[in-house]
């Protein structure tokens, strides 16, 4: 009895504070982008960025949401590193002020826990960004044409719709980038 009323407590104790993380949002709210998380992804990234809440298709603008459609803006799934590990590029955001800021995040698992790494932040926006997966294969450097990559892994994409679009892709140990659209 004392076991099961202790996992209750962690539980309710748990959904409490992913609520305040990610902004006190409706239930209905919360399945959108959160549900594609693990749990304890979501514990580190409440811890980690409290403040902060992940992308949702109604923080974009109406013709943007009309582009995008109905999938989650804010999270790309995807086995970056060639691990065979799922990995997770989340898209943080919130609002000081009148200013739009924006962190690419990606939550790596490590052990028992996920490891967080900030790929890219914006202090201000004019909207925000959004992020998607995209399979192995070629990409063009948007200038230069000559520069290419031929992604082994999945990769994902850091996007200002109607903008820039910059690539993502594990190489030689570690994330790099090369901007596809400008």
């Amino acid at each position: 009895m004392k076991k099961s009323v202790c996992v209750a407590a962690f539980l309710f104790c748990t959904v409490l504070q992913l609520r305040c993380a990610l902004g006190n949002r409706g239930q209905e709210e919360l399945t959108t982008c959160a549900a594609l998380l693990p749990v304890d992804a979501k514990i580190e990234l409440a811890t980690a960025y409290e403040d902060w809440v992940i992308l949702e298709h109604d923080h974009l603008y109406p013709h943007q949401q009309e582009v995008w459609g109905p999938t989650c803006p804010g999270i790309a799934v995807g086995e970056f590193d060639g691990s065979g590990e799922e990995a997770y590029a989340v898209l943080i955001v919130r609002q000081v002020a009148q200013a739009k800021q924006a962190k690419l995040l990606l939550l790596e698992k490590t052990n028992e826990t996920y490891t967080i790494r900030v790929l890219r932040e914006e202090e201000e926006v004019p909207s925000y960004p959004v992020v998607h997966r995209e399979p192995p294969g070629i990409y063009r450097h948007f200038y230069d044409r000559q520069i290419t990559i031929d992604a082994l892994d999945d990769v994902f994409v850091y996007e200002h719709l109607e903008a820039t679009a910059t690539v993502f892709y594990y190489k030689d140990g570690e994330y790099q980038q090369l901007l596809i659209s400008d």
